[in-house]
């Protein structure tokens, strides 16, 4: 079974990039790539590399395309009826900046949902060993 990352509120990612000037941006999108990457090792990510590039003028835009990608590649897996888009994404970062995060958490939110669902349920009203039922 593949590991599922954790849900955020895209708008707690957004604040807290605010308020910590930044840094929790920063963490945020290599916990995001971490978790693609135990989810899906067929997809290739190096998680710091990601995070280091948004440092870096062009390579930051590559990496905000790309991430959105490895989403999509996920999606695609699942056969979603609406991926993620990732040149949408990387437009709404010119645009409006927050809409990144919305989009990309949003669609991360969905992908570890349905993961989630599909995961065995333990059998709960099982009687205790050495009882007959």
């Amino acid at each position: 079974m593949h590991s599922v990352g954790k849900n955020r509120n895209p708008f707690v990612v957004f604040l807290l990039s605010i308020v910590t000037f930044g840094i929790y941006c920063v963490y945020w999108y290599y916990k995001i790539n971490d978790e693609i990457r135990q989810h899906d090792p067929s997809i290739e990510v190096k998680p710091g590399i990601a995070a280091v590039a948004l440092f870096v003028p062009i390579a930051n835009l590559v990496s905000y395309y790309n991430t959105a990608g490895r989403i999509r590649k996920m999606e695609e897996a699942d056969q979603v009826a609406n991926p993620i888009s990732p040149v949408l994404a990387l437009v709404l970062i010119f645009l409006f900046g927050i809409g990144y995060f919305f989009v990309v958490q949003g669609h991360l939110n969905a992908h570890w949902d349905r993961h989630r669902q599909e995961a065995p349920q333990p059998i709960t009203g099982a009687a205790p060993a050495g009882t007959t039922a």
